[in-house]
Parts: C-alpha cells; sequence; structure tokens
C-alpha cells in the first residue's frame, strides 16, 4: 500500500458494526468525527449531506455560488447528457423549484430508456463495465439529490434500473483487467457511489446491496493500494489514471466520507495525492480539455490530439479539492487560476453540468491561492514507482516543467 511511513500511521484495522459495505476491509479509514449514519429514505448523502444544505444553499447566493448556477444553466442549454439528470437535481436541491426536480425525472428517465448520451459509450446500460459505473453514478447522483422531489414508484424504477444493470454483478463478481489499469477504478467507484445512495432505502432491495458491496468495496481498495502509486502515479498511464480517478476512485471516496463515515484519504496517508499530483503535472505547453496540458505517458497517448469533451478529462478540480488536504488547497487553487482557469465564469464546469454540485461542496472560495514555489519542493518524488516530476518553477508558462 503506497500509504505514509509506518512510523506515522497508526491507524488500526477499522473493526465495524456496520452492515457488509464497510466489512473492516479497508485498514487505512479512519472514522468521521461526530458522524451520523444516514436514516432509510435520507438524502442526499453522496456529495454532501442533508444538514449541510444551508450552507450549500448560503453558498449559492454568493457572487461567486451565482457564477456557478449560471454556468451549469448554461451546459445544461447546451446539450443534452446522461448527467443533466443529476445537474437538474443539484438545481432543485439549491433553489427548492420544484420544475427542476420534474426535469430530474424526466431526464433520468431518458436514461434509463436509453437516450443516447453525445458520447455513445455511455448510453444506458453502457458500452461495458468502464463505461456502465460511471453512468450508474450519475443516474445515482439524481436519486440522491432529487429523492424528496420524486414520487416513491419513481425513486423504485431508478434504484431498480441500477441493480438490474446487465454490468452491476459483472463489476461486484467478474470484473475485467486488473487494478492499475483505467476501467477498474470507474467501475467500481462508479457501482460503489450508485450502491451507497441506495443502501438503506425502501425503494432499494438491500438484500441485493450487502451482498454486491463488499465486493465492490475491495476492488477500490485494490485500485487505491494496487493502482496509484504513493505520489498519485497511475500504472496504466497517465489518462488512464485521471480515468479511473476521476470517473469512479475520487467521487467515491467523497462519498463515502458522507454515507459510511470514513475517510480514505486522510491526512496520513498518500491516496490524497491522486489529485494533489496535479500541482506538478499541469503546465501550460498546449491544450487540453481544462485549459492546460499535462504529462502523457502510457497507455493513450493520444495521435490525433485527444477530444477535449471526454468526460474523463473534466473535473479534477471540482472532484479534487474533496480530497485534496487543507494544507494544499491554496496551492491547487493556484494552480488552477493561473495554468488552467480560462476565465472569470470558470469554475472547471466544462461540457457536463454536475460538476457544478462539487463546486459548491468543495471549492475553497474562501481562501487566498499561493504559488506552490512558497511551499512546496520542485521535485514530486514517487519512489516506488521510480517516477519523477522536476518542475523549474511555478509561472504558468510552458517552461515550468
Amino acid at each position: 500500500m503506497r500509504l505514509a511511513a509506518p512510523a506515522t500511521l497508526a491507524l488500526a484495522v477499522v473493526a465495524l458494526a456496520l452492515p457488509p459495505m464497510h466489512a473492516g476491509q479497508i485498514e487505512w479509514a479512519q472514522p468521521i468525527d461526530g458522524f451520523t449514519e444516514p436514516q432509510a429514505g435520507e438524502h442526499p448523502r453522496i456529495i454532501f449531506r442533508k444538514d449541510d444544505l444551508p450552507e450549500i444553499r448560503r453558498r449559492a447566493q454568493t457572487e461567486q455560488g451565482q457564477v456557478v448556477l449560471d454556468r451549469a444553466r448554461q451546459m445544461l442549454e447546451r446539450r443534452y447528457t446522461n448527467w443533466n439528470a443529476a445537474a437538474y437535481a443539484f438545481l432543485y436541491l439549491v433553489t427548492e423549484d420544484q420544475d427542476y426536480a420534474d426535469k430530474a425525472k424526466q431526464a433520468a428517465r431518458d436514461v434509463i430508456r436509453g437516450r443516447p448520451d453525445p458520447d455513445e459509450r455511455y448510453t444506458w446500460p453502457g458500452r461495458d463495465q468502464s463505461r456502465a459505473g460511471p453512468i450508474m453514478a450519475a443516474l445515482a447522483l439524481a436519486y440522491d439529490m432529487a429523492y424528496d422531489g420524486w414520487d416513491e414508484d419513481f425513486r423504485r424504477e431508478v434504484a431498480d434500473a441500477i441493480l438490474s444493470n446487465e454490468f452491476t454483478r459483472q463489476i461486484a463478481h467478474e470484473p475485467d483487467l486488473e487494478p492499475g489499469a483505467y476501467r477498474w477504478g470507474a467501475q467500481a467507484g462508479g457501482l460503489g457511489l450508485a450502491l451507497l445512495a441506495l443502501r438503506g432505502d425502501p425503494e432499494a432491495d438491500d438484500e441485493r446491496i450487502d451482498e454486491l458491496s463488499p465486493r465492490v468495496l475491495d476492488h477500490i481498495r485494490r485500485e487505491i493500494e494496487e493502482g496509484f502509486s504513493e505520489r498519485g502515479y497511475y500504472w496504466d498511464g497517465h489518462h488512464p489514471g485521471r480515468f479511473s480517478g476521476n470517473k469512479g476512485i475520487i467521487p467515491f471516496i467523497q462519498a463515502y466520507r458522507n454515507a459510511a463515515g470514513y475517510d480514505l484519504a486522510p491526512a496520513d496517508t498518500n491516496v490524497h495525492w491522486i489529485s494533489t499530483k496535479w500541482i506538478y503535472e499541469l503546465v501550460r505547453f498546449g491544450r487540453d480539455a481544462d485549459g492546460a496540458s499535462s504529462i502523457l505517458r502510457g497507455r493513450y497517448l493520444h495521435d490525433p490530439p485527444p477530444n477535449p469533451r471526454e468526460l474523463s478529462r473534466l473535473g479534477k478540480f471540482a472532484l479534487g479539492f474533496g480530497i485534496v488536504p487543507e494544507r494544499h488547497k491554496a496551492e491547487m487553487l493556484w494552480v488552477f487560476n493561473h495554468i488552467v482557469r480560462r476565465d472569470e465564469t470558470d469554475y472547471d464546469i466544462n461540457e457536463y453540468p454536475h460538476f457544478a454540485a462539487w463546486v459548491m461542496a468543495n471549492w475553497p472560495f474562501d481562501i487566498e491561492p499561493r504559488n506552490p514555489r512558497e511551499t512546496m519542493p520542485r521535485i514530486l518524488r514517487d519512489t516506488e514507482s521510480g517516477y519523477f516530476v522536476f518542475r523549474s518553477d511555478w509561472t504558468g508558462e510552458a517552461d515550468d516543467m
């Protein structure tokens, strides 16, 4: 496991009294102080909890929050995606406008009925395991955030669709490839998030969830332990690591905190480097989907250039701020503002509007960005993999690396 040095890792194996989703499988998981288990039918619980809604709504009324909501609405007007249901559900929570819940319901129904996503690989039930996991998570996010605005019959329809997806059992019992190959984290993390959203609800089959959950959680554990190295290096290559992290592992970590009460990226482990590494790896020597470029290594070096609208290339800051430790958030924000950001309305919400929910929950609106040169060494060293990144500086220019 790519964790902190043994002298600093004092966490015992977690002895969990909860149902089999937990089962003490992740030794470094740290209990969340004051955690209260979600009650049956209590939502939201994935990106944030119900008790967080007053603060989320307050943030939505700030100048930055209004920019985020406007950007989400613009993305919704631009095109249909199978993630629009989650975005409408988020707007419902923030505004308490039933019209948004109704739009989320219609969009979720479109997903289940197989309305084509612009990226046809993500049309329900998904082309393969690696696409099925994320699209199940997208549907579960809509269910989680629009729960109180939907009728019981439709909630049950969504829960049944997820649990009966043709890839659900395969992901849990017959996963393709192995940890460290790009599909693993996306499929396991996506299904895992969906199971957390459904778990304990009267609309869902808890016996089925309890049968699937321990296996899925073990796949996620293995991806973190075996797929990622100690500073976020991913064995299958640079883009596959982004695919695994953005589409599965990172959102699952946040969901596991909120819905299960355990932190899989506590400060004394290296798990957070799955996102923190972007402080080192993003430079302005061309244009990627997020306005900057990163190292290309391993599978998918992309010739011709990659499609900037691909889901796996997006949201690394909206999601990443959820697991980056407090001590590195100011540096992460500087990198976004000086290397990635396109304009004053850009809060890492591009193409897929549902990222607005993570922005509202995670974005450090109230901290001052800090240039990494002031606090961080100019070498990122992953000793286990033999991977190094050398920075000459952080200026936002092409010669930084």
